[in-house]
């Protein structure tokens, strides 16, 4: 609770979320309301039993195949704030709707990210200096760049930024593989 903040509480799946969720990933064309699964559930059984209602195989191309439909699955790993709310536009404005999205979210050290800021702005700051008494000019981009570091370890030592590793899981079938392969590829254009 501490690292992610007092206004957001994470709780853990209980066995019968564990389930419904599972069992949608594994059905992903499943009709009914998730509720009426409830009662198939057997709490002495493995997730994996409870959920997966065929074999699972592969195709020459190496798609999964079960549940009458071919499967792919992506991972994305964002690089930035910026990215990753361009990519999740992208993503989630597809023009199908044969897919599921599983974000993953790890904190990160906010300690150590703010010894890297400062340390880079140090360095940033040295070269400054040494270009000044050498050629007796100061570079612009150098100091904007200087200057945004500071106040990014400004935000994050006030906490007012909170930052993560984001990992992006796509799951997308279709009932072809000429269409999952369509799916897969305008996700992966996003």
């Amino acid at each position: 609770k501490d690292v992610l903040g007092n206004e957001l509480v994470i709780e853990p799946m209980n066995s019968e979320d564990h389930y419904l969720t599972t069992f949608l990933w594994y059905n992903p064309d499943f009709m009914g309301r998730p509720a009426d699964l409830l009662p198939h559930f057997d709490a002495s059984r493995s997730i994996h039993w409870n959920c997966k209602r065929s074999d699972i195989s592969t195709t020459k191309a190496g798609r999964l195949y079960y549940g009458g439909n071919y499967h792919g699955i992506l991972v994305l790993r964002l690089m930035g704030s910026h990215t990753g709310e361009t990519m999740m536009h992208h993503i989630t404005k597809a023009a199908f709707v044969g897919y599921q999205v599983t974000v993953c979210c790890t904190p990160l050290d906010t300690q150590k990210v703010i010894q890297r800021h400062e340390a880079e702005a140090r360095s940033l700051q040295l070269q400054e200096v040494d270009e000044a008494q050498k050629k007796g000019v100061s570079s612009a981009m150098r100091q904007a760049t200087i200057e945004m570091k500071s106040e990014r370890v400004r935000e994050l030592s006030r906490g007012h930024t909170r930052l993560f590793n984001v990992t992006l899981v796509i799951h997308a079938w279709a009932d072809n593989e000429a269409t999952l392969a369509s799916r897969i590829s305008a996700l992966k254009q996003g």
